[in-house]
């Protein structure tokens, strides 16, 4: 049994996945997604695929040889599907200060 009634998502839907960003990929990512350890989340360049369905499908399972956890079986589907929305309004907002890019260059999402 699960007290849906405490979870971040069940309270405020649309802050929910910067929340669950700041909680739990911001050490990684930085506070608005620059990167620090991980890769920079605001230019227009992408490790893993390209689409909004691979932003959700590496957090959720994480890629393990790059040390990122995967969160999958640690967040509630809600905050997952949730954070990967919010990740992708990051692209394209080329926060100064950012980290060197990384991956292949993509479109921002429209």
């Amino acid at each position: 049994w699960r007290d849906w009634s405490s979870d971040v998502c069940s309270s405020d839907l649309s802050g929910c996945g910067h929340t669950v960003y700041v909680k739990n990929c911001a050490s990684c990512h930085s506070d608005k997604g620059q990167g620090l350890v991980g890769p920079n989340l605001t230019d227009t360049f992408q490790i893993h695929g390209t689409s909004r369905l691979d932003v959700y499908t590496t957090i959720q399972n994480g890629i393990p040889e790059k040390g990122m956890l995967a969160w999958g079986p640690v967040l509630p589907p809600d905050e997952l599907a949730a954070v990967a929305a919010f990740v992708t309004t990051l692209r394209g907002t080329d926060v100064p200060g950012g980290k060197a890019a990384e991956g292949r260059s993509v479109d921002r999402f429209q």
